[in-house]
């Protein structure tokens, strides 16, 4: 490797890094991404793989979040299973994240997180999401199949439980959020995208540009990128869009 092919490699490690602050992981050119926070519950994680590959299919990028019980090993499986998945260990503010994506999943909402959503606590990181995304106008999309569980076998419960849970999902859902089976979350994730956004257009500010996320588009179909006045195209990304015959251009001007 010569000198300035070791430069490139840094530049792009560096501005990959930039993600450390789950930006750049969250940013890629195009529609705003989908957020997958985890919950609680014990149910509905059968669902995420499909959730988030209806979101990757469509050139979106899916930063994730963990809970305080999430498994490794499953979620390392998701993210070798699709490129277009982030695990963000330690993400940042909540009101930072939720600004930059489109639309926040929590595919295995708990009863307690239900709960708290409802009394505006935020014990947990779903919670947490939830209250920012509500906050910042975001569509939020719940995974009820904790919920819908104690439904259909109702007649085992109190009463008395079954009426405050009832109130608990009324709450929730006056306040903005939508509680769905999970199955039925990718379909929603694909009918929520919006159908004036083309894969490789730009509908918010990007800072960096880089091999990663040229590659991402490449696979969406993408035969050109739009980008922001003064976004960082790295020499990696450029060298791959030229290759595979990508032409970069930005906004309102020239290709780049």
């Amino acid at each position: 490797m010569n000198l300035q092919a070791l430069v490139d490699e840094i530049t792009e490690m560096v501005c990959e890094q930039l993600g450390a602050n789950g930006l750049s992981a969250l940013s890629a050119p195009g529609v705003a991404p989908v957020l997958v926070v985890l919950g609680e519950g014990r149910r509905g994680l059968d669902h995420l793989g499909s959730q988030a590959r209806a979101a990757t299919a469509g050139g979106e990028r899916v930063a994730l979040v963990p809970s305080a019980t999430s498994a490794a090993a499953e979620l390392q499986r998701i993210v070798e299973m699709d490129r277009g998945v982030t695990v963000l260990e330690t993400p940042p503010p909540w009101s930072t994240l939720v600004e930059h994506c489109r639309v926040l999943v929590v595919p295995n909402l708990s009863l307690n997180e239900l709960a708290a959503i409802s009394l505006l606590l935020t014990p947990t990181r779903a919670s947490a999401a939830v209250q920012a995304a509500l906050l910042e106008g975001r569509p939020v999309l719940l995974g009820s199949d904790e919920i819908s569980f104690l439904s259909v076998h109702a007649a085992r419960f109190p009463r008395a439980l079954m009426e405050t849970v009832r109130a608990y999902v009324e709450k929730v859902t006056s306040m903005g959020a939508r509680l769905l089976e999970g199955q039925l979350i990718p379909e929603e994730l694909v009918a929520s995208r919006s159908p004036g956004t083309e894969p490789g257009r730009v509908s918010r500010g990007r800072e960096v540009l880089t091999r990663d996320d040229v590659v991402t588009l490449l696979r969406s179909g993408a035969r050109s990128i739009e980008v922001a006045v003064g976004t960082i195209v790295t020499p990696l990304a450029r060298e791959v869009a030229q290759s595979t015959g990508v032409e970069i251009v930005t906004q309102g001007g020239s290709p780049g």
